[in-house]
């Protein structure tokens, strides 16, 4: 009898190849074909899964509404088949799409439900990505003590699910040795598959490999073709399976906090252990986005050429995770060539940001026009994506380059629109760090007066997200304003004529009136 469920199941691990890959179209009609069969077999467990999946890869694709419609879709279908596993899955990714709406609120709201589902049923590594993902959220709330505090849990908390799959190996292991006892085929075939379902968690490829293979062989011993073809649906999961990867992106983002706080040894420590992880797992895109975070500390100490070469390795990276055949080369060097685009890859917010650590390079190294033709193509990049975050942050550093060049009105049009941006996603410290940069302009304008009222606005905002140190930079800097201000008060007195004085009392610089 032709089996639909089994077809199903074999065409999402099909499609979740391909989704790995970032063969997305092929992934999605793959996804779809088996949402169909769930429904002919009135799975509605499977047919949830497989419609989160397509909405996976509708969030890989940019298309956040298609994606929040298959979650949402999904997590009805959960309840209905009261599956709290899934719903939670489903949640946690549905507060993913939100984050990159900059609903941060729901973001927030739909993670925290996702924590109490994971805590209800104990599934440790759910409860690690959920409490990431609510890290994030603080990240872009500059909430940087609740960020670290969340990040720090994840991490605890992959390291605990870890512990819980040696305890399970070791169970497996004895249960497969009574198995042997008792001559019992297929209970040893069916745990043997189990250990290598843990060792698949844990990594270790070539254990779960080993495991499954054996599994086949037992299966087809007790011809039993069900259990055969599960066992051979898990071989092939080993392909997919990249080690301990949910840990590697909680350092990464744990290491991104440091950086903001400028505990940048901390930071480095973070980047390089998440990129061990990556690299172990042979997971690019992963390693990428940990080259470019590390490029970001070679560039907080000013280590130009070590930062440059972890940019444009990052950059090679995205490329080569994004299969794209044929594309000419991105950065030409960074002398006085432009960056030209002759392809868009789809991981354009990995292609962006690395992109725009190149131009910050070239910022520090006075290579103006170059670092404005880097800066311009990531604003499209990031706009693309709809990305509002990342434009805004990329019109700040179009702003700073402006107003390094001394082009102020220029400068003064990047930091306005930049306000607005960073006011839209609600980032207190993004608008701290854009007033403060105005009020630069005003300076440079001589118009102390309104410089000194942004200066006063902008230790107010880092006040408020917490940041000590640019606090601290920007009272000093209103010190220096104010003295400017004194000193012109006291020049413009030396100047003005004073009714009371005689005529022969004035100040000789003085004209008549």
């Amino acid at each position: 009898a032709h089996n639909v469920l089994g077809e199903a199941n074999a065409i999402k691990r099909l499609g979740k190849v391909y989704l790995h890959r970032n063969q997305l179209d092929d992934a999605e009609a793959l996804f779809e074909h088996a949402v169909q069969l769930h429904r002919q077999a009135h799975d509605v467990h499977g047919e949830a899964n497989a419609i989160q999946s397509l909405g996976n890869v509708s969030l890989r694709q940019l298309q956040l509404n298609d994606a929040e419609a298959s979650f949402e879709h999904a997590i009805e279908l959960h309840q209905e088949a009261h599956n709290v596993l899934g719903e939670a899955n489903a949640i946690e990714s549905l507060g993913v799409v939100s984050l990159r709406q900059d609903r941060l609120d729901d973001a927030k709201a739909l993670s925290e439900h996702a924590v109490q589902l994971y805590q209800k049923v104990h599934v440790v590594l759910g409860e690690a990505n959920a409490i990431q993902s609510l890290g994030n959220v603080s990240l872009r709330q500059d909430s940087l003590d609740n960020a670290e505090a969340s990040f720090e849990c994840a991490v605890q908390l992959y390291q605990q699910a870890h512990d819980v799959l040696d305890k399970a190996e070791a169970s497996f292991e004895r249960t497969i040795q009574l198995h042997r006892q008792v001559h019992n085929l297929l209970g040893e075939a069916n745990t043997i598959k189990s250990l290598g379902d843990v060792s698949l968690h844990q990594g270790r490829l070539d254990n779960a490999e080993a495991s499954f293979e054996f599994a086949i062989q037992l299966h087809r011993q007790a011809n039993d073709v069900l259990g055969e073809a599960n066992a051979i649906q898990s071989l092939g999961d080993v392909s997919l399976c990249r080690g301990q990867l949910e840990k590697a992106e909680a350092l990464f983002d744990l290491g991104n906090v440091y950086l903001r706080r400028n505990r940048i040894d901390n930071a480095e420590a973070s980047f390089e252990h998440a990129l061990q992880l990556h690299r172990q797992a042979h997971q690019v895109l992963g390693e990428a986005n940990a080259l470019k975070s590390l490029g970001d500390v070679y560039l907080h100490r000013d280590q130009l050429e070590d930062a440059e070469a972890l940019f444009e390795h990052a950059i090679q990276l995205h490329r080569q995770a994004d299969n794209v055949l044929g594309e000419a080369n991105a950065i030409e060097s960074l002398g006085n060539h432009a960056v030209q685009l002759h392809q868009q890859a789809h991981d354009v917010l990995g292609e962006a940001n690395a992109i725009q650590s190149l131009g910050d390079v070239s910022l520090r190294q006075d290579r103006l026009e170059d670092a404005e033709a880097l800066f311009q193509c990531t604003i499209q990049l990031h706009q693309q994506a709809q990305n509002v975050l990342g434009e805004a942050y990329d019109i700040q550093e179009l702003g700073k380059l402006y107003l390094q060049w001394g082009k102020l009105d220029q400068a003064q049009q990047m930091f306005d629109c930049a306000i607005g941006l960073q006011q839209q996603v609600q980032s207190i410290y993004g608008k701290a760090m854009d007033v403060y940069y105005l009020g630069e302009v005003y300076v440079h304008q001589e118009k102390l007066k309104e410089a000194h009222a942004l200066f006063e606005r902008a230790i107010e905002l880092y006040q408020h997200a917490h940041s000590v140190q640019d606090e601290a930079m920007v009272i000093e800097k209103l010190r220096e304003v104010s003295l400017l201000l004194r000193d012109s008060h006291k020049s413009e007195a030396l100047h003005l004529p004073d009714t009371k004085l005689g005529k022969h009392d004035q100040p000789s610089a003085s004209g008549s009136t």
